[in-house]
């Protein structure tokens, strides 16, 4: 989820909060820590800061430094890679990500709770659409066809025309996914700093 608002929706959050800042090195991001650090000292901001240079490295920061830390700021990492799915925090963990690497992992890009992007929402004209990401389904692949194993134990398993059909639209809808997701990761570049 992009923030609009830097002042409302991300200062004002971590506010009076212990703050986790994991932050690259390389220059803009030194330069933006070394801001920020002026900010949460004027403001009274409790705050860790780590240097990371990759992704073993910034979990390793992450599991070290995060007990009683409630909002995590990364400063030119982290926007590559699904930090929920790496980092498997708690719930009430918020992730602030200021990166000018790009692509942005989708999950933190539509990760309305837990992750909130310092970014500007117009650099990212070549977003994929959610709907053709992430598809919501009631039903597994295989279920409706097992009820009554016991009769069927010494006969050919069919299947009716709608399973098939099922199965067969999320084949295509997989590979149409892996497709879109392929051409938008497909190159790296950078944003403003």
């Amino acid at each position: 989820m992009f923030i609009k608002d830097l002042r409302k929706g991300f200062y004002d959050e971590i506010l009076h909060q212990r703050v986790l800042v994991l932050v690259a090195f390389d220059v803009d991001a030194l330069c933006a820590c070394k801001i920020l650090q002026y900010l949460f000292q004027c403001d009274q901001i409790l705050y860790t800061i780590v240097p990371v240079t990759g992704k073993e490295e910034l979990e390793k920061a992450y599991v070290e430094n995060s007990e009683g830390v409630k909002h995590v700021i990364f400063i030119n990492c982290g926007a590559s890679v699904d930090v929920v799915e790496t980092l498997q925090p708690e719930e009430s963990v918020r992730f602030y990500i200021c990166d000018s690497h790009r692509p942005v992992d989708v999950h933190n890009v539509f990760n309305a709770v837990q992750v909130k992007l310092l970014m500007k929402e117009e650099e990212f004209d070549e977003l994929p659409e959610y709907d053709s990401l992430f598809r919501d389904d009631d039903s597994d692949d295989d279920s409706g066809n097992d009820s009554d194993t016991s009769e069927r134990s010494g006969k050919r398993k069919r299947f009716d025309d709608e399973a098939i059909e099922k199965r067969r639209d999320k084949r295509i809808w997989d590979e149409n996914r892996q497709k879109i997701l392929f051409e938008y990761n497909q190159f790296s570049t950078y944003g403003t700093s």
